[in-house]
């Protein structure tokens, strides 16, 4: 039985995740991603959600 090659993330993809991944990480998680793919991913998408965190606790003017 032959292995399939985990597709590689696509332009568009690509930029969805780096600008918006709140939305566009979720996509990683169809079979055909590697693990590293959505490691990344989520992980790019944990700083964002972390840094808007610390944005939103932090000391209004």
């Amino acid at each position: 039985m032959e292995e399939k090659q985990p597709r590689r993330l696509g332009l568009p993809l690509g930029i969805g995740v780096i600008l918006l991944p709140i939305v566009f990480a979720w996509f990683t998680l169809r079979r055909s991603y590697s693990s590293g793919t959505r490691i990344a991913a989520f992980v790019w998408l944990g700083v964002n959600l972390a840094f808007a965190a610390v944005r939103l606790a932090g000391p209004s003017y």
